[in-house]
């Protein structure tokens, strides 16, 4: 309510007011009743300053208690009244207005009339009346506590003990409550649950645990101030605390119970249908870091307790214990146990929340109660999180004998599809999009909700989806008028109650809408894929789309490929080919480019809205998508990398996916549900068929994701049809088969590490030691990758590279590394949660360790730093022109390094991982065990060395890498330990290059020649040694209008035939060219190229045009 507000005088508002408040699930259509009356019905202890206060069964609606609806009368006189209420609104007190007292010795009638009614507007059933008779004086005086029980300091206390305060005088009931006085746990200061009664005569008050108190443990009573216990003329009692201890079971020995423990579920989280069950953990069950022995006692529970909250479930895999029914009692083998934890049912939890369960672990004492907390660990609990509602179409006709089909696609609060048979409701109705326009929705696996006719109730289906249908009403709209109809999706409890909105969609009405669903076109895979990069430059370009085509629509203006680098933007030529898949016929479309695809360029492909389905649908929106090409064609055939589920591996969960990774990028089109089947006896079961992106690049990873859960004990066979085609087109060398068995259950519980070699923490590792982490059940090693698995520097942070093995069943990976540790340094291995198992779960945890390599020893003092100077620092990267390096100022904080000190001196990829390598040389006295260094020994704290860079020729035009020199400390094993300095070599090739042609312009009749004279620089300007390879063409590569003819000079490229080689003598060369024999006019484009040492094009330098007439 804002300022704007004013009362009758004219007066605003003083400040603006806003409350907010949270619905329930339901609707309250229970009236409130009186729960307790004080003074209670003929009372005759009321002082006169005293109040009368009622009790109720739930909160009031403060508006409603009036002067009509609570009414006091004594002598026939109506009394005016102050009415209060407090305890959120539950308990109404009142008394004399304007501080007057009541009679003395006078009797009164209170009145509470129906006009009183809750926050939901339910009305009190029947008036209700209640007498009492004040006494003859006021009472100033606070209420005392005249005893306790058990005694302030007492020991021993029984475990079922309640705590009661005796006092001087009555108290007022309806102030005896938590806030007033608590039994608080000492050691955790929470407040104990229990119920609270006042005595008859109202002189004691009592709270009774809800569970028996713990076993030698202490416990506080306190009377506060903050919400004080009252007398019944409302003095407060004085803020007081008294505290005593519990006793533990007779022939208990505190000395020898256990401290700590180990406590792990798995899976942490469960979605709380009441039957998703984790399993719970005990381990590492220690005194004071001793594993206590075989048969020690322990309780499990996962009710609150002093220690923690908890929303509860059930524990089994123990007996219950006798003295507190809460606690699963469990002894233990190896310093462990083993229990399985169910979720509750909680289906009123509002989508996207959550509860948590607390497993909680004490020691006992020999009656099996709890004394002390020695572990826990939590449970999340869920319901479904979200929901994505699509429409086909998403627009229609207002018309009732019009549909849409809508799918419902609902997931969990860790992104998984919700079980099958979980309930939603879904509606049209103004209820969340309160400007709906309403309609009827229906569906095969739905029923009307009998509680609330506006929602329907549906089942959802395997996959955690289903489809069901909206009709529209039936609506006179103007033309161009349009209305809103919003379907929403909601969770239901078991109850048939509303918890929440999942998600919406909104649909068009109007008048030009369509009357029937229409499926959707929309391009359902290409290749290349998106990003991919080295693509072969024989490959064609292939989309598939998701249902048969126009092949009229499918022309070179809706479907085409540009060249976006070099020289941006040409448009490639080709020939468009249509194709079937079991989408149906006229579903695929490629692209054959006329002329094979220029080396080292980018690529882009587009598909407009002009594409049309058989019916008549355009693409619902333009694709896009980009790749770039390799070096050469790609005859290759593709290979699988990995299987998973493994050959041969049994036991496997009826949840899981199979995945293949290839060692290469697939074409989408060629992998579906028939050349990528899973069959049962040859005969395949039904399931879809997805690629993306895996550890070996783009459209490497293809899964078979079942239409239902795998038969239980059956034997599977994947097969992969020769069908299946890389980027290029090649086809697999052969079928691929590859069998498993399933078990009896599907798997959630997660992988996690349960053991590292080396141990972390570990002190003395080789420098040639590899790195395994074992766990606890076989992963997926698709999922095991650099990414996910990888062991880093510590000082640096960079990551070393190596290989990845499996052994022992899947249940150890091994990194072993490409070149040796360095020592004296610490290293960190780390394990992801993209780790996964057979059955798609994530590593429980992610994992990380600690481990370092020694230096030598007798390793002294090593150098700290030193001056790197290389003259040049800028060389032709050809192989042949080395640079001088001069290593000076080699020292130790300061002081120089005597004669005959080692260093070690690298250009290959250590401390720096983007150095591109090359020859050292010079006066070196030996290669480190490293052998990626030279040792050298100084000679007044200075070594000359010579580096020679690698045979880069190829290089891009104006492409250049960095050849890092590294100078490092070597340990007395002549091993590398750190670096101390470092300096760069800039690597270059050509850069630009110059053409003339003479003439420039030729008849075209296949004789005239012209004289092509091509100069060649590098970055710097200056002219390329002498014998540096160069191409020259005047064929389709990088331009794809050349009118073409022929270089008559120079050698033909045996690797692309359509390439002159030549090579530079004082940096240039020339060539010939002879025009084609032709009747029209045109321009050929003189294209000179760089190339490697494989005679392939790598890039263009430039281009000179010759005109044809």
């Amino acid at each position: 309510m804002s300022t704007g507000a004013k009362d009758l005088a004219g007066n605003p508002l003083l400040s603006a007011f806003s409350s907010t408040f949270t619905t329930e699930a339901s609707l309250d259509l229970t009236p409130p009743t009186v729960v307790g009356i004080s003074p209670p019905d003929g009372g005759t202890e009321l002082p006169t300053n005293g109040q009368a206060c009622v009790q109720f069964s739930e909160a009031l609606d403060p508006t409603t208690v009036t002067a009509e609806s609570v009414v006091v009368t004594g002598g026939g006189v109506l009394l005016e009244l102050e009415r209060r209420l407090s305890l959120m609104n539950r308990v109404l007190c009142v008394r004399p207005a304007n501080l007057f007292p009541f009679a003395a010795s006078t009797t009164y009638v209170l009145t509470l009339t129906p006009e009183l009614t809750d926050a939901a507007g339910n009305r009190l059933p029947a008036p209700v009346e209640s007498f009492f008779t004040t006494s003859t004086t006021a009472d100033t005086a606070p209420p005392i506590v005249t005893a306790i029980s058990p005694m302030s300091g007492a020991t021993g206390v029984a475990a079922d003990t309640a705590v009661t305060l005796s006092f001087n005088e009555p108290i007022e009931p309806a102030t005896v409550h938590l806030a007033s006085f608590t039994l608080r746990d000492w050691t955790t200061s929470r407040v104990v649950a229990g119920s609270y009664q006042v005595s008859a005569d109202r002189r004691q008050a009592s709270v009774i645990p809800a569970e028996p108190l713990w076993a030698q443990h202490t416990y506080q009573v306190e009377l506060s101030t903050g919400a004080a216990l009252t007398d019944l003329a409302g003095n407060a009692a004085a803020r007081q605390t008294f505290s005593f201890t519990t006793g533990a079971a007779p022939g208990t020995d505190l000395t020898t119970l256990p401290t700590g423990a180990s406590v792990t579920v798995n899976p942490p989280s469960l979605f709380a249908d009441g039957q998703s069950s984790a399993q719970v953990t005990l381990s590492n069950v220690n005194r004071n870091g001793t594993l206590v022995p075989n048969g020690t006692r322990l309780g499990v529970t996962v009710v609150s307790t002093t220690f923690a909250d908890s929303a509860g479930g059930t524990l089994s895999g123990g007996v219950p214990s006798a003295a507190d029914p809460a606690f699963q009692v469990v002894t233990t083998l190896d310093g462990g146990a083993t229990l399985t934890y169910r979720s509750l049912d909680l289906s009123d939890l509002p989508p996207g929340s959550s509860r948590t369960a607390t497993v909680q672990v004490v020691s006992l004492d020999t009656a099996d109660r709890p004394v002390r907390l020695i572990g826990s660990a939590s449970v999340t609990l869920f319901r479904s999180a979200s929901a994505t509602v699509t429409s086909n179409p998403t627009w229609i006709r207002p018309d009732n004998s019009c549909f849409a089909d809508v799918t419902v696609t609902i997931v969990d609060n860790d992104g998984n599809p919700v079980p099958v048979g979980t309930r939603f409701a879904v509606t049209a109705d103004p209820v969340f999009a309160v400007g709906s326009a309403g309609g009827t929705m229906s569906g095969s696996e739905c029923s009307a909700s009998s509680i609330n006719p506006r929602f329907l109730l549906c089942d959802i289906a395997y996959g955690g989806t289903l489809t069901v249908q909206y009709a529209p009403p039936t609506l006179s709209l103007l033309s161009g008028e349009t209305r809103t109809a919003t379907i929403q999706a909601a969770a239901v409890n078991t109850d048939e109650e509303i918890t929440g909105v999942l998600g919406a969609r909104s649909l068009s009405l109007r008048n030009d809408g369509l009357c029937t669903p229409q499926p959707v076109l929309g391009v359902a895979g290409v290749s290349p894929a998106s990003g991919e990069t080295g693509v072969g430059l024989n490959a064609p370009v292939v989309a598939k789309f998701s249902q048969p085509l126009d092949p009229a629509s499918v022309t070179s203006a809706n479907f085409y490929v540009q060249r976006t680098s070099p020289n941006c933007c040409q448009t490639i030529p080709g020939t468009l080919v249509m194709g079937n898949s079991p989408k149906g016929a006229n579903t695929v479309v490629t692209f054959i480019p006329t002329n094979p695809l220029a080396p080292k360029a980018g690529y882009a492909i587009t598909v407009t809205t002009g594409i049309r389905s058989a019916e008549g649908n355009p693409l619902a929106n333009s694709f896009y998508s980009s790749f770039t090409t390799g070096l050469e064609s790609d005859s290759t055939a593709p290979a699988v990398v990995q299987i998973s589920p493994r050959e041969g591996k049994t036991d496997v969960s009826l949840n899981t996916v199979m995945q293949v990774e290839f060692s290469e990028p697939m074409r989408p089109a060629s992998l579906t549900a028939e050349s990528f089947r899973v069959e049962v006896g040859a005969v395949p079961i039904g399931g879809q068929v997805s690629v993306g992106n895996g550890a070996q690049g783009p459209n490497t990873l293809a899964t078979f994701r079942p239409d239902g859960p795998l038969a239980p004990n059956t034997a599977f066979t994947i097969r992969l049809m020769t069908a299946v085609t890389d980027t290029a087109g090649n086809p697999l060398e052969a079928e691929f088969t590859s069998t498993f068995g399933t078990a009896t259950a599907g798997d959630l519980g997660r992988p996690k590490v349960v053991s590292v070699d080396p141990a972390s923490g570990s002190l003395n590792v080789l420098f040639t030691a590899a790195v395994s982490v074992r766990f606890s059940e076989p992963v997926s090693p698709i999922t095991v990758n650099a990414s996910t698995f990888f062991v880093s520097d510590s000082l640096t942070g960079l990551r070393l590279a190596g290989g990845i093995a499996f052994s022992e069943g899947d249940t150890v990976a091994t990194i072993t590394f490409d070149n040796p540790l360095f020592t004296g340094r610490g290293y960190t291995v780390r394990v992801t949660q993209e780790v996964r198992d057979v059955a798609s779960n994530r590593l429980l945890n992610a994992f990380s360790s600690y481990f370092s390599v020694p230096m030598a020893s007798g390793t002294g003092s090593l150098p700290t730093s030193a001056t790197v100077l290389i003259n040049p620092p800028i060389l032709f990267a050809d192989g042949r022109l080395p640079t001088t390096v001069t290593v000076s100022n080699i020292n130790r904080n300061g002081t120089l390094v005597a004669n005959g000190a080692l260093v070690a001196v690298t250009a290959e990829p250590a401390f720096s991982t983007y150095s591109a390598g090359g020859l050292i040389s010079g006066s070196s006295v030996g290669p480190s065990p490293d052998g990626r260094f030279l040792l050298f020994e100084t000679v007044g704290a200075s070594i000359n060395l010579f580096y020679t860079p690698q045979d880069l020729t190829g290089l891009a035009r104006g492409q250049s890498r960095t050849a890092v020199i590294q100078i490092a400390s070597v340990d007395a094993g002549g091993r590398p330990v750190n670096l101390v300095g470092q300096g760069s070599v800039t690597l270059v090739g050509i850069d630009s290059a110059t053409v003339v042609a003479n003439p420039a312009s030729l008849p075209a009749n296949g004789t005239s020649t012209s004289t092509i004279t091509v100069t060649v620089n590098d970055r710097e300007g200056n002219l390329v040694p002498d014998g540096t390879p160069v191409g020259l063409t005047v064929a389709p590569i990088y331009s794809v209008t050349t009118a073409g003819g022929m270089i008559i000079d120079g050698t033909t490229s045996t690797a692309d035939p359509r390439v002159q080689l030549f090579t530079t003598a004082d940096g240039r060369f020339t060539a010939t060219y002879r025009p084609p024999t032709s009747r029209g006019s045109g321009t050929a484009v003189i294209q000179v190229l760089t190339v490697d040492l494989l005679e392939r094009p790598t890039s263009l330098a430039t281009t000179a045009n010759i005109s044809l007439q």
